[in-house]
């Protein structure tokens, strides 16, 4: 039986439940939310959906997470998201106090992935509270700026985003890193001529992040992307894929959670997928793994 738990049901949350539904990708789905009127809601507008296969829908019971193969957290205050994306910082870290012991009485053996900002931060500091194996901590990373940047790649390259291959690492919405000498387009480097003309790499990374702002200055928030970008962690983990996804997972080499491209399986993360970086970028990986050390430790 495919088992998920959903913790926060706002914007994220809510959308995150009704993809799993409507796509049939879960037979038991777990609601918790710190307002009980809203779980009911939630719900009953799932009920009424009324999709070929109705999931079995339990409310606020956190005991329930026992039999869950993943634990969601979409828990946040996307209203502070206007002031900065890591306004969340400290809400976020009080919310994980409050709630790791009653995850950990669950007895929840499986994988956690977090989707709270910051990202990486934040999911360091549930590694910490939880005291798990680091593979089963994940979040989702720079997924979503991997996508916005190949998004940014076709097109201008005109071409599909499916013909562009890459990576997006470091810190998701932050200290964001380029490797652009890894990436390929249309199965060529792109460093080489694409269609006739080189791509503008500093065009590229301005425009991967207009995506970010461009969403949340309109909205308030950006819930579809991280949903898209969490069904493929979900997928990958359910299915035991050993997809290779930009997510973010404890990285050895710098002691702290950062985005990196790892294969994704029933386990959490896996193996990493070794990228060959130049000098200046694997600087800038430490200072992204050096901002995200200090937004856990401002946190202890």
């Amino acid at each position: 039986m495919r088992s998920i738990g959903i913790i926060g049901l706002g914007h994220t949350g809510i959308l995150l439940a009704n993809l799993l539904v409507a796509q049939g990708a879960v037979d038991q789905l777990v609601l918790i939310d710190q307002d009980d009127q809203r779980t009911n809601a939630v719900a009953a507008d799932l009920a009424d959906a009324l999709p070929a296969s109705q999931p079995q829908i339990i409310q606020q019971d956190y005991m329930a997470l026992k039999n869950t193969d993943i634990i969601i957290i979409a828990a946040g205050d996307a209203s502070k998201l206007s002031t900065g994306r890591f306004a969340e910082l400290s809400a976020n870290a009080a919310m994980i106090r409050r709630l790791a012991k009653q995850i950990q009485q669950s007895g929840f053996t499986g994988v956690l992935l977090n989707l709270s900002n910051p990202n990486e931060a934040t999911t360091a500091l549930w590694q910490q509270k939880l005291a798990w194996p680091t593979r089963r901590v994940i979040g989702t990373g720079t997924l979503l700026d991997t996508q916005r940047a190949k998004v940014a790649v076709a097109r201008q390259a005109h071409l599909h985003p499916t013909a562009v291959e890459g990576f997006i690492i470091g810190q998701h919405d932050g200290r964001l890193v380029f490797p652009w000498s890894t990436w390929n387009v249309n199965g060529q480097p792109m460093p080489a001529a694409i269609n006739g003309h080189s791509l503008d790499q500093h065009q590229l990374a301005i425009k991967s992040r207009e995506s970010s702002w461009l969403t949340v200055n309109g909205l308030g928030y950006d819930a579809t992307g991280i949903c898209f970008a969490a069904l493929r962690v979900i997928k990958a983990v359910m299915s035991d894929s050993g997809k290779i996804l930009p997510i973010a997972v404890y990285h050895p080499q710098f002691k702290t959670y950062l985005s990196y491209p790892v294969a994704v399986g029933r386990q959490g993360s896996g193996i990493f997928n070794l990228l060959k970086l130049l000098p200046v970028e694997e600087e800038q990986l430490t200072v992204a793994a050096t901002s995200i050390s200090d937004q856990v430790a401002s946190q202890r």
